[in-house]
């Protein structure tokens, strides 16, 4: 069986723009090649740093603050691959597949429409700046509905569960918005690295043309992390 593919876009100043194109597997045309990832993205593994026991200044040991409250500093965040994704409001799970472009340019996701893609250029789970992108086929003419078909009821205030190597993170959904072909590179932050933390759903939607056999839009899901990532 042919494996789906995905044409790239081009690449922004500070921002990995895509351009939306969907193939007769309803899948979503990807970022065009871009800087190379963090190593902590290129494998499945969990990073988890200490923070430093603060030295006290004085015998009052009662006066000493208590290193393990308040919030995080960025390089004391924990951060994961994701593996799975939940839809805790519609209900249904899926597993998650790495991908990111090759030496052509092309990103492809998984051929199964019921596995997700997490693109491993992007953000982690845990991590305060950037976008975490998950993308998938919204159907296939082969195996039917996929699993992001999910994401066309999806509405703020509905909530998503990404976790991998012990973790999870939850993330509250703030926008669900169709975007017209070729328009994500030149209309969207989508792939801003400089934004908060937040998590992307990508897919297509719109009208289908039997002749191209491709999808006039991209449905894009955002949504805001509800704390840091905890054990589970």
């Amino acid at each position: 069986m042919r494996r789906a593919r995905c044409r790239p876009g081009a690449v922004l100043a500070l921002a990995l723009a895509m351009t939306a194109g969907c193939s007769e597997a309803g899948g979503v045309r990807g970022p065009a090649a871009g800087p190379a990832a963090p190593a902590t993205a290129t494998s499945p593994v969990t990073t988890t740093s200490t923070p430093a026991t603060a030295t006290p200044t004085t015998a009052n040991h009662d006066a000493v603050p208590d290193a393990g409250r308040g919030t995080a500093a960025a390089s004391q965040r924990r951060t994961f691959v994701p593996t799975r994704i939940r839809l805790l409001s519609q209900g249904g799970a899926a597993v998650v597949q790495q991908v990111d472009t090759g030496a052509d340019g092309d990103l492809e996701l998984p051929e199964d429409p019921g596995v997700t893609g997490w693109w491993v250029s992007g953000a982690l789970p845990g991590e305060v700046y950037g976008s975490v992108v998950l993308a998938g086929h919204i159907d296939s003419r082969d195996r039917g509905i996929g699993f992001f078909a999910t994401l066309l009821d999806a509405a703020p205030g509905d909530r998503v569960e990404l976790s991998g190597g012990g973790l999870r993170q939850v993330y509250v959904v703030r926008s669900n918005r169709e975007v017209a072909k070729g328009a994500l590179s030149t209309g969207t932050d989508i792939f801003d690295r400089s934004v908060p933390g937040r998590l992307v759903l990508l897919t297509c939607t719109g009208t289908f043309d039997p002749v191209t056999r491709h999808y006039d839009h991209n449905l894009v899901v955002t949504a805001a992390p509800v704390g840091a990532p905890t054990a589970g």
